[in-house]
């Protein structure tokens, strides 16, 4: 052990960052006092920079814990809820989030579930959500937060929580919103988190909400929030990044004249963005699209990303005019329709060269 007490704090350093495994950098920090020191800025990064959590009681109330700490609470800074939940029927087979799919998608087992037990983590999660407490929980511990200026709201990993109720029940929360209960779930989800950072009142800069690409995005309507309309967000003129997936109606029952006025009007609470993502699945209409080009004005927009569009000519040059001042780049997945001629020398005038 002389040897390593003997290396600089800077050497500690590097070596904890070798350690990928989480169990080799507990066992390397409980070695002695001086190891645990120099390694310290790169544990909190690790584990605390980032977290990751869902509604579920267990899973806030351990965040709750961590934000109650001054060092962990200052050393937050992007909060991801996940969007794991019970459904009211159990699964046939563990659900697995997109990323772990990718990674093996034979991590599947069979299931023994405890439905005694899943029925009483389903009536707690839905009691969290129709209660408001969900909102109470998250509220309190944005409040403590110093630095937390990102959030974001999607399915790629499973959440802090997530193992807990596997362990209670038998089975993994979905990440799936292919079903009735699961779109419910998340529009009480995506409310409970707009009302927590509105009366938290934090500074919020980046705000995502998706979902990976095998799973309906969330309903354009889960961002109407009647009750946001009249109000100013406190994170209104702080948020520079804006990033949504939006589903179009292969999934949800839409109202092709009235969801991209809901998505304009949200998106346009935030005047201060200079990063704006806007995806689509399925492909976007032009006529929906028509209605998104004419409304959309933001004043600071730099970049702009659109993914999974088809437009006319016109509606594109409109939405380029409208940002000319200000847009530097772009990057686009796009189908235009109809006459299109105007577009190449328009896009080139408006974006400085951007790329497409």
């Amino acid at each position: 052990m002389a040897s390593f007490v003997s290396l600089s704090a800077e050497l500690i350093l590097m070596i904890a960052q070798e350690l990928t495994e989480s169990e080799d950098l507990f066992n390397f920090r409980q070695s002695c006092r001086y190891l645990q020191h120099c390694s310290k800025p790169h544990y909190l990064r690790r584990y605390f920079y980032r977290r990751r959590h869902m509604f579920s009681r267990h899973s806030l109330e351990v965040l709750q814990k961590i934000v109650s700490d001054d060092a962990l609470s200052i050393t937050l800074h992007e909060l991801v809820i996940g969007i794991d939940h019970l459904t009211d029927e159990p699964p046939l087979e563990d659900p697995l989030p997109f990323q772990l799919w990718v990674e093996d998608s034979s991590m599947r087992t069979n299931l023994d579930v405890n439905r005694s037990s899943y029925n009483q983590y389903l009536a707690d999660q839905n009691n969290l959500l129709d209660s408001g407490l969900g909102a109470a929980y998250l509220t309190g511990i944005l409040s403590k937060t110093k630095n937390c200026k990102a959030l974001t709201i999607d399915n790629d990993h499973r959440s802090w929580g997530a193992g807990f109720l596997k362990r209670q029940t038998g089975v993994y929360p979905t990440t799936d919103l292919n079903w009735r209960d699961s779109q419910e779930f998340i529009a009480k989800a995506v409310e409970a988190v707009f009302v927590a950072l509105t009366a938290s009142g934090v500074q919020l800069q980046a705000l995502e909400i998706y979902t990976s690409p095998d799973m309906p995005p969330i309903s354009p309507e889960a961002l109407a929030l009647p009750w946001l309309q009249p109000l100013e967000l406190p994170f209104s003129a702080s948020l520079i990044s804006l990033v949504l997936a939006i589903e179009t109606g292969d999934v949800y029952d839409l109202e092709p004249r009235a969801w991209p006025k809901i998505v304009t009007r949200f998106i346009l609470h935030f005047p201060s963005l200079e990063t704006l993502g806007l995806f689509f699945e399925p492909r976007i209409e032009p006529e929906c699209f028509h209605a998104i080009s004419q409304a959309l004005y933001i004043p600071r927009l730099r970049t702009l990303k659109l993914s999974t569009v088809s437009c006319t000519g016109d509606d594109l040059t409109q939405l380029f005019r409208s940002h000319q001042a200000t847009l530097q780049e772009d990057d686009m997945d796009i189908c235009i329709q109809g006459d299109d001629i105007a577009f190449p020398s328009v896009k080139i005038e408006a974006s400085g060269g951007s790329r497409a």
